[in-house]
């Protein structure tokens, strides 16, 4: 059966049949409306920062701020620029990242980059700014990991990393003229008819693996409710931003999984076809794109 995946993810909110839903993958977000059960693609919008900018600009943190204690030396500590590998910061992001629920001050986003893509390097004022907002209970982070060129070491990074790695998915990326999330969603409700950006924005879904991150569902909320309320054709709607499921019954990452389940099971749908059928069906896919 196949079944729109916007619109599966809806169904785990029950009886919620309209809303925003954002659906933040590797290496793009896309927000697409769904009214009345029925998904508006014309309407969608999308921005490349995701789950891959999250990770480049956590490795990049760390290759500018942290450094290397090795266990074998003498104490001295060493940088980390060819130290890290994909394991040790998909670890970071995965185990230890949070979304600070302090946005950036509207002047700071002209300075705000992907640190490590187009020679991005944050600014004195950013840093003092990230420091002295951060919310971690200590200034610094330890965590032990194992380097090919020194062996096993300790790994001290400042703390402010861990939850300011996925601010260009809430300010953007002015650098590579990269649209942020919120702005995404801004974008979104500038498409759509009128009589539905009400219905849509009352009920913003978010789901996939990123924000599966600590306080990443309200700090986009917060964004969005803040942007809002800065342009007067919007203002209105800001009382009536919430998010779709407060519950949290499932991980935003598993519930494009579960509504798919739920779609089967209920039979909606627009298309199904058997296994029978299906074995000897030949479905085109990547590696037939150049044939």
């Amino acid at each position: 059966m196949l079944v729109r995946v916007n619109v599966a993810a809806l169904m785990t909110c029950g009886s919620v049949q309209a809303g925003l839903v954002i659906d933040c993958g590797h290496r793009t977000v896309s927000v697409t409306p769904v009214y009345e059960a029925r998904a508006l693609p014309p309407y969608a919008t999308s921005t490349p920062l995701a789950g891959l900018t999250l990770f480049d600009n956590l490795r990049g943190l760390l290759q500018n701020y942290a450094r290397f204690i090795p266990a074998s030396g003498n104490g001295d500590d060493v940088e980390c620029h060819d130290l890290l590998s994909d394991s040790v910061v998909t670890h970071i992001m995965t185990k230890m990242l949070l979304a600070s629920p302090i946005a950036l001050p509207e002047k700071m986003r002209a300075n705000l980059g992907v640190v490590g893509r187009n020679d991005c390097v944050l600014s004195d004022e950013l840093v003092s700014f990230y420091e002295s907002s951060s919310t971690c209970t200590g200034a610094v982070t330890r965590l032990t990991i194992d380097t090919e060129r020194y062996g096993r070491g300790l790994l001290v990074f400042p703390s402010w990393i861990r939850e300011r790695a996925a601010e260009p998915l809430f300010s953007g990326d002015p650098a590579a003229d990269h649209q942020s999330i919120p702005d995404a969603v801004m974008q979104c409700i500038g498409r759509v008819p009128v009589d539905t950006r009400r219905a849509l924005i009352a009920n913003v879904l978010v789901v996939g693996g990123v924000a599966d991150l600590p306080g990443f569902r309200h700090r986009l909320l917060h964004d969005i409710v803040a942007r809002l309320h800065r342009d007067s054709r919007w203002s209105a709607l800001a009382a009536d931003a919430a998010l779709a499921d407060e519950s949290q019954a499932f991980a935003p990452s598993d519930r494009s999984w579960i509504g798919t389940s739920l779609a089967v099971a209920a039979k909606i749908g627009t298309v199904e076809l058997s296994r029978d059928d299906f074995d000897g069906c030949t479905l085109p896919d990547w590696t037939a794109i150049s044939q």
